[in-house]
């Protein structure tokens, strides 16, 4: 999307994994989104709809069960959730805008589901 919230093309998920750790009760994810873009020179935003729960793991050192019912977003610099924390493991969010989705096809994020496992305030409301 432009700015003005323009589409400019297509856009689909083509991978979505995560890395978590994390002692009991006190978890932490990065969710790596990749996406095939049909105007790949575009450095527009990606508008997001997703289920984090279909998330294929990749590393898992975590101790214990993940708890959605507790689960935030944390602040980043590459994605920004538009859902409330209350709704996942379903987010929506817009991707940075100025991204050169032909190089770099990626995005990170991170979740915890535990305010005892990181500082700040989480980015979902």
């Amino acid at each position: 999307m432009t700015a003005q919230g323009t589409p400019v093309g297509t856009c689909t998920i083509t991978a979505m994994t995560y890395d978590a750790w994390g002692t009991k009760k006190q978890h932490q994810r990065n969710v790596y989104l990749t996406f095939r873009v049909s105007a790949p020179a575009s450095t527009s935003s990606i508008t997001v709809r997703a289920d984090l729960s279909a998330a294929t793991v990749t590393t898992d050192t975590s101790e214990g069960a993940w708890n959605w019912a507790t689960a935030v977003t944390l602040p980043s610099l590459q994605f920004t959730p538009t859902s409330t924390c209350a709704a996942l493991p379903s987010i929506t969010g817009r991707t940075v805008a100025g991204w050169n989705w032909a190089d770099s096809p990626k995005v990170f994020f991170s979740l915890a589901d535990s305010s005892g496992s990181y500082q700040g305030k989480p980015s979902c409301s």
